[in-house]
């Protein structure tokens, strides 16, 4: 859908905000239901809605943008064997 409006594929950082901000926005009429007393469960959903908000403004590069990233290195991948 978003291809459709701009023309060119979204970022992976505007994508993964759109999940974050859908779902905060998506769950927040349960908690205003049920856990409205819970200020942990309040801040915990303004936390993903402006997580989210924020990837999709800032558009910060994402680790998995085809490489490996900083948690795997050389010596976590398997040997090839050239027999």
């Amino acid at each position: 859908m978003v291809f459709a409006v701009t023309g060119h594929r979204p970022s992976d950082a505007t994508l993964f905000g759109g999940l974050l901000l859908s779902a905060g926005l998506g769950i927040t009429p349960l908690l205003r239901r049920h856990f409205q007393h819970n200020s942990l469960a309040l801040r915990l959903l303004m936390l993903l809605v402006v997580a989210g908000g924020m990837l999709i403004g800032l558009r910060p590069p994402m680790p998995w943008k085809g490489e490996i990233g900083f948690w795997a290195g050389a010596h976590t991948r398997p040997l090839l064997s050239s027999t």
